[in-house]
């Protein structure tokens, strides 16, 4: 139900947008073709901004929309989304130049379009701040793109995605001193929607990780090495039994130590405890790989929880989790909170015998919960495990009623692609299917 009371929000303000367009531009829409083209290109730098704007709360981290889309879902709308207010910012000033360059003569021309575009940037107010901003833009959505986002490390990527908001500082003048919006009721509504989006990111990005810090005071308690190449962070704080997660979430962390103070994405590895938190991570970066030298009492900064990817979104008293590789953190966490006798099954897949973490404590929990775990190596021929990946036949065979239950899933994109492949072979719906790709 809060879905779609947040999809309605977006659009009445879509549709007060198109109002404020129709009531600015209308008499440029039922004008000649030029005209049309200044109407269209009007529309389409209100839409951009507003898309700018949407995607500023789709990776706020606001905790509403975490919980009911989950970070997974708010991803795809943020990378789809960008690249439409991309091609609309782009489209603005093309239409714009060619609809003022012909708007005497009716004639369209290479040269007095771009002589047009050439005028706009230096003799229009706040014109040339907002191109800036526009190929700030263009940047942050080259590297976005997959081909150029796998070459780039984390952090790099970050860095550049907070230019964003000086994107936004630029153009922001050109927005309400031009147009549709520079004026009246417009003008009242384009300030209210751009301070409230920036409220919001003010709030849920910067405040509330401060607020939190301040409450819990959260630092590094130990670091525990579970197998050769993955470590878990234990922290704590003060006043832990009030910091409130579900198992299956995650939160941004920063460790305030040299090497250190970029904020990454980590799962809690373990349910809530009142005591303690735990993140797990592999070393397969320059971030992760310095995680072993982090010292105990290092001050940690937490933004969170986050994440929709909880057993309250389960339909069914059944379930079946599939864990690929450090995507058995997440899973790690929601098999601790399950009720002993839970009708639940495990199978987690790895490349290599070291990889299999948890182990000791995934065997704690069969016994004293009745839950049912397999793991499965591709790589080697280890005892105890089967050899091979998790697909529709090895699902079929030691979860012969996978139809009839919930299935949480976490691994590499590629092996999270097949498995949902393969659980929809099998029966089960679609709403049945939990999982977050936790990719950047």
């Amino acid at each position: 139900m809060k879905k779609h009371i947040l999809l309605i929000l977006w659009l009445i303000n879509l549709t007060v947008i198109l109002g404020l367009w129709l009531l600015g531009s209308h008499t440029y829409i039922t004008g000649s073709l030029p005209e049309i083209f200044i109407a269209g290109g009007r529309l389409a730098g209100l839409l951009g901004e507003f898309f700018i704007l949407t995607q500023l709360v789709l990776i706020g981290r606001v905790q509403l929309l975490e919980r009911n889309y989950g970070f997974d879902k708010l991803n795809r709308y943020h990378r789809k989304l960008g690249f439409a207010a991309l091609g609309l910012l782009v489209f603005h000033p093309i239409a714009l130049s060619l609809g003022y360059s012909a708007l005497g003569t009716g004639v369209f021309s290479v040269s007095a379009t771009w002589g047009q575009f050439l005028t706009f940037l230096t003799s229009w107010d706040d014109v040339f701040k907002a191109f800036l901003a526009l190929c700030i833009l263009i940047i942050m959505v080259g590297i976005s793109l997959a081909i150029i986002r796998k070459k780039l490390c984390y952090e790099t990527w970050y860095f550049v995605h907070l230019l964003v908001y000086v994107a936004i500082v630029l153009a922001f003048s050109h927005q309400i001193n031009t147009a549709d919006v520079s004026s009246g009721v417009g003008l009242y509504y384009w300030l209210v929607i751009n301070f409230f989006v920036f409220g919001l990111v003010l709030l849920y990005r910067f405040l509330r990780p401060l607020w939190l810090f301040a409450r819990h005071r959260f630092y590094v308690e130990k670091v525990v090495q579970e197998t050769p190449t993955v470590w878990s962070v234990y922290i704590t704080g003060q006043n832990m039994e009030k910091f409130y997660f579900e198992a299956g979430q995650y939160a941004n962390v920063t460790f305030l130590t040299r090497d250190h103070w970029y904020t990454h994405p980590f799962s809690f590895s373990a349910g809530p405890n009142g005591k303690n938190l735990r993140f797990s991570m592999k070393g397969v970066g320059d971030f992760t790989n310095e995680v072993p030298k982090i010292l105990p009492g290092t001050r940690v900064v937490l933004d969170g929880p986050l994440g929709g990817f909880t057993l309250r979104h389960a339909a069914t008293k059944k379930f079946l989790f599939l864990a690929g590789g450090i995507g058995v953190t997440p899973i790690r966490a929601l098999v601790d909170t399950l009720l002993a006798g839970t009708d639940a099954a495990v199978l987690f897949a790895v490349r290599a015998e070291s990889e299999l973490a948890f182990l000791p404590e995934f065997d704690r929990i069969a016994l004293a919960k009745r839950v049912a775990v397999t793991t499965f190596v591709s790589d080697e021929h280890v005892p105890g495990s089967r050899h091979g990946f998790i697909d529709a036949v090895a699902i079929t065979e030691l979860v012969p009623d996978v139809a009839e239950r919930d299935v949480y899933l976490c691994g590499p994109p590629i092996m999270m692609k097949k498995a949902i492949v393969a659980l929809k072979a099998l029966g089960v719906p679609h709403r049945h299917i939990h999982y977050e790709n936790f990719n950047y």
